[in-house]
């Protein structure tokens, strides 16, 4: 009886309404908002930094916000590859991407 009690319990809790929506973070500003929000940067095999305008490119990819401040701010970090976490220089040089 109390077994059929908890998985009456879980599924109740597992049932509702409301749909996941994934958070990210601007590296920027530290906001977290809705992930379809923000702009994804990865990095390519010559390691620049490209735009992931689909949000499908493989490797660690960062979020910005779509807004100028939070570009402005990207820009003049001194150390980007350590957002990317690689030893090696990053090349930022927005290109969008060609897949």
């Amino acid at each position: 009886m109390l077994q059929q009690v908890r998985k009456q319990k879980k599924i109740l809790t597992r049932k509702s309404n409301t749909v996941h929506v994934p958070l990210r973070t601007c590296v920027s500003c530290r906001s977290k908002r809705p992930k379809k929000r923000l702009i994804r940067l990865a990095l390519d095999k010559d390691n620049r930094v490209i735009i992931d305008e689909n949000q499908i490119n493989e490797g660690r990819g960062i979020y910005l916000c779509n807004e100028r401040t939070c570009m402005a701010r990207f820009l003049k970090i001194k150390n980007p590859g350590r957002f990317f976490r690689v030893d090696k220089p990053v090349v930022i040089g927005f290109k969008a991407c060609d897949d």
